[in-house]
């Protein structure tokens, strides 16, 4: 995680020499870059978690992680449409650097600790070990029944979140304009919602889920496709702060659905092999997200971004739907 940081506070920076449209592949690379190296991050994240917070405490941990993560989206989209409204855009690229930064710091104060010795490493070279363990990851992915449910579960949020991704800062832009704003306004507005919705919802997990009691899978496909209608009827919208409104609602669900399943991952994979499962998770859900954004973007040109995010919202449905067929019924006895 450190060496993660390290590297993306100097890749951040590397935005400020993308000038006109012959810079534009230092903007790819960067990008990335930075999506890679950000899977390395997430996955060694997630894997220590339940070495500092065990048994009951998981699941507290996992919200207080996501309502972290939601409320410097909503205060660090706020600062970003602030600063680049009123200084321009060098200046928040300088501050994302610092961000990075101030992580590194916050990491090298916290102690770890190791219940057990965990995986050997293997002999060989790097990538030669590299590519073992990943077949390894990947076969105890296979071996437990609710891991791989949850990796298909991701699999099936990720394709239609990243046509999403594509859509927001299009919508954010158009009617930022209508309202005689600058682009960086519209954008913002969606993004503090969505901040501010994954806080609302990790709150509610908190306040109204416990681990021993609750019956987390059904927590998941309930969530799920609550995530995947205020998606649907955010494609609907011709209004600003309305789109804002339903995309803190979706992040509500969002919060509790993500904090739900990252916990029953936790619970289901051993120790040594939690790093590899996370690894496995974080580039699945990048991959399908990413590829599904090159296709959003001609897609968006034919056919408009209204009837991309009705599909891309309608996919998310069904994939909670399915959980809910698989994985919560076969819980309850019910062969499907």
């Amino acid at each position: 995680m450190i060496v993660a940081d390290l590297v993306r506070a100097a890749l951040a920076l590397t935005f400020l020499f993308v000038r006109e449209t012959k810079d534009l592949w230092i903007l790819y690379v960067s990008s990335s870059a930075l999506a890679m190296l950000s899977i390395l991050f997430l996955a060694a994240k997630r894997a220590s978690i339940p070495n500092i917070a065990p048994g009951k405490d998981l699941l507290n941990a996992n919200a207080l992680s996501n309502s972290t993560n939601g409320l410097t989206l909503a205060l660090g989209s706020g600062l970003g449409g602030i600063v680049a409204i009123q200084f321009g855009r060098t200046p928040v690229f300088v501050l994302n650097s610092l961000s990075f930064l101030f992580s590194l710091v916050m990491i090298l104060m916290v102690r770890i600790p190791q219940p057990g010795k965990g995986a050997a490493r293997l002999a060989g070279n790097f990538l030669t070990s590299s590519w073992r363990e990943f077949r390894e990851g990947l076969a105890y992915v296979k071996s437990v029944p609710i891991v791989l449910a949850i990796m298909w579960l991701t699999a099936g949020w990720s394709f239609g979140n990243g046509s999403a991704r594509v859509v927001y800062p299009l919508f954010g832009a158009a009617f930022a304009k209508s309202l005689h704003k600058a682009d960086d306004f519209g954008i913002s507005i969606l993004y503090v919602a969505m901040g501010t919705g994954s806080v609302i919802g990790t709150i509610v997990v908190a306040r109204f889920l416990r681990l021993e009691k609750t019956d987390l899978t059904k927590t998941i496909a309930i969530a799920v496709i609550w995530d995947g209608l205020c998606l649907t009827l955010f494609s609907f919208m011709k209004n600003l702060w309305l789109g804002a409104f339903l995309l803190m609602c979706r992040d509500i669900g969002f919060a509790v659905w993500r904090s739900a399943q990252q916990t029953e991952l936790m619970r289901e994979t051993e120790d040594a092999m939690r790093g590899r499962v996370f690894a496995t998770y974080e580039t699945i859900s990048a991959l399908l997200m990413m590829s599904t954004m090159v296709l959003a973007g001609p897609a968006i040109d034919r056919i408009g971004y209204g009837i991309v995010t009705t599909v891309a919202g309608s996919l998310i449905v069904i994939t909670g739907i399915l959980w809910f067929l698989r994985v919560v019924l076969s819980k309850s006895g019910t062969d499907i």
